[in-house]
């Protein structure tokens, strides 16, 4: 949870309201996040250095060879991160 532009545990975020355009975020997909935890460090990173959106971008492979197993690690990354912010996360 953020308040006051400080998350729980105190660490002061960035003034700056910015949109990263490409970021290998999904975990296990390709040659970013390696697991959901990895991936929450990265959502958490973002948020202090001032991200507000980021738009996922795996490569164009991992479509072709595992595109359903994309898509349920994107729904799982969201549902983890929904829990995290009811919980005080990011």
């Amino acid at each position: 949870m953020i308040i006051n532009g400080q998350l729980m545990d105190g660490t002061i975020l960035s003034d700056f309201n910015m949109v990263d355009v490409h970021m290998h975020i999904i975990p296990e997909v390709d040659d970013g996040a390696w697991s959901l935890e990895m991936a929450d460090d990265m959502l958490r990173m973002s948020v202090i250095q001032g991200i507000s959106k980021i738009i996922c971008t795996s490569h164009s492979f991992a479509y072709n060879e595992k595109g359903d197993f994309v898509i349920e690690q994107f729904e799982r990354l969201k549902e983890t991160n929904t829990k995290d912010k009811n919980n005080g996360g990011v």
